[in-house]
């Protein structure tokens, strides 16, 4: 009998518009974080997702606009 062990991963975490993310791993407990880009500004949401147990990342709400 063989035991395999697989390592969970969540895969990239999903593209916000006119944000950026960085994060350092895949692994759940991990964290993602967002950011607006240049020219844009943050107007409400949360920027961080959590990489789950179930391979899932958490909903990220950022809403960035473009700044006048």
């Amino acid at each position: 009998m063989f035991l395999i062990i697989t390592e969970l991963t969540c895969g990239m975490p999903p593209n916000i518009e006119s944000a950026s993310v960085q994060f350092e791993d895949l692994t759940p407990g991990s964290t993602a974080a967002y950011g607006c880009l240049e020219g844009y500004r943050q107007t409400s949401g949360g920027n961080v997702s959590v990489c789950g147990f179930d391979e899932l990342w958490s909903t990220v709400n950022i809403l960035c606009e473009r700044m006048n």
